[in-house]
C-alpha cells in the first residue's frame, strides 16, 4: 500500500515538473525580416493586442526602416501572439 501511494506522488510530481518544462521551452526569441521600401527612412511600430475585447494594444517594438527598405526585428516572445503594425491604411 505504502508502495503505491510513492508511485503516485512520484508520478504526480514527475507530471509537474514536465508540465512546467514544457512551458517553458515555447518561449522564444522571434525575428522578423522584410523589405518596406515604400517606407524606408520611417519608422514601424509593431504591436499586439493586450485585450481582445477592448482592442486595447501594447507596442512590442519599435524599429526603423533601412534606406533600402529592409528591417529586422528580434521580439523575445513567452507565448504566441497575434502580432501587427498599423501603417494607417
Amino acid at each position: 500500500m505504502i508502495k503505491q501511494s510513492n508511485r503516485f506522488i512520484f508520478t504526480s510530481i514527475l507530471f509537474l515538473l514536465l508540465l512546467f518544462v514544457s512551458g517553458a521551452v515555447y518561449a522564444a526569441e522571434v525575428q522578423l525580416h522584410g523589405k518596406a521600401p515604400m517606407y524606408s527612412g520611417e519608422k514601424i511600430n509593431f504591436y499586439a493586442y493586450s485585450d481582445y475585447i477592448t482592442k486595447d494594444t501594447v507596442q512590442l517594438e519599435s524599429i526603423l526602416v533601412k534606406k533600402d527598405g529592409s528591417f529586422t526585428c528580434t521580439l523575445d516572445l513567452k507565448q504566441v501572439r497575434k502580432i501587427f503594425v498599423n501603417l494607417g491604411v
